[in-house]
């Protein structure tokens, strides 16, 4: 019974909350295989670099399925979009979309920026967050 003053499964909430183990910390379980990617991804970091382009001055209603689609119809590999939300789930009308390589990314930017999208009429650049990762202080890339 409970006559111990003891919630039934206290224990076992108990030892839950202690100090993560060995094999929780750093790398995820399956760590030798690596991680996960799309089949299309880029492979490297190399591949990776300017694939991904900021759109800016989205309407606020626009989700991120609007902004991939607005890509594809347009005839762009599309491996990621996002729409950017503050805290509260409100739009910032702005997103990323990474596209299937750095000359995809380069002709969006060139033929999508001030296109309209919904209502708004959007502007599309180079992901400067991106740029920064890239070169970071420190950062070595292997030659």
């Amino acid at each position: 019974g409970r006559g111990r003053g003891t919630p039934a499964g206290a224990s076992r909430r108990r030892r839950d909350r202690g100090a993560p183990r060995d094999r929780d910390r750093g790398a995820p379980h399956n760590s030798r295989r690596g991680p996960k990617r799309d089949r299309g991804a880029p492979r490297s970091s190399e591949e990776f670099q300017k694939t991904r382009v900021f759109v800016a001055r989205l309407d606020p209603a626009t989700r991120w399925t609007e902004l991939k689609d607005f890509f594809r119809d347009n005839g762009f590999g599309v491996e990621y979009a996002s729409v950017s939300a503050d805290a509260a789930g409100n739009s910032k009308c702005c997103g990323v979309v990474q596209l299937s390589s750095a000359d995809e990314a380069a002709r969006a930017i060139r033929e999508l920026d001030g296109e309209a999208l919904g209502d708004a009429s959007i502007l599309i650049r180079e992901d400067r967050q991106e740029r920064k990762r890239r070169d970071a202080p420190g950062r070595r890339d292997a030659d």
